[in-house]
């Protein structure tokens, strides 16, 4: 007997560092829709084997067999960017996931509690992250893209870029 092949397009990632964590507010560039995102940096030895699978289980339910050549992948590699601009991204796989602005992802720490300190969420927190796989056409480009579901906290990391307590940038002055 054939095993079946799932048929679900929505994963939920193995522990995966956030970069650029917009999961409270929508965010985007001027003149387009904001919305919630996040990137999702995996390093070398993740199994990315369920995305992949659910990305094209994606792109088989909207083109069938005839999948196009020229899709666009929502699995870029982190040394396509600027390491003196994105260190953290070197020897790294990412990939995005967006959802729309009236659609937020929850964010909840180990216990499934909901985090509503923001600032819990930074680049370079750990995480798991709930997506689900779909396939677009657009202005000609074809693709396939992660929509971003909930959010869970597991660790924290270390966080990108400069970070400074407010002792640190208030101690009283050396005059």
């Amino acid at each position: 007997m054939a095993k079946n092949k799932p048929t679900s397009t929505r994963v939920t990632t193995p522990e995966v560092t956030l970069s650029f964590p917009h999961l409270f507010e929508p965010d985007g560039f001027e003149g387009q829709d904001k919305k919630h995102s996040v990137s999702m940096l995996f390093d070398s030895e993740h199994d990315l084997e369920g995305l992949k699978n659910v990305a094209d289980i994606a792109a088989r339910k909207k083109w069938g067999d005839n999948i196009p050549t020229k899709l666009e992948s929502p699995f870029k590699s982190g040394d396509d960017k600027d390491p003196e601009k994105y260190p953290e991204y070197v020897g790294k796989m990412y990939v995005t996931a967006k959802s729309k602005a009236g659609d937020p992802p929850a964010v909840v720490d180990n216990e499934l509690n909901p985090i509503l300190n923001r600032k819990e969420i930074y680049g370079g927190v750990r995480a798991r992250v709930a997506v689900s796989a779909y396939a677009w056409e657009y202005m000609g480009k074809k693709g396939v893209s992660f929509y971003l579901g909930n959010v869970q906290k597991t660790a924290d990391g270390e966080p990108f870029g400069l970070v400074t307590s407010v002792e640190d940038d208030f101690e009283a002055p050396a005059f």
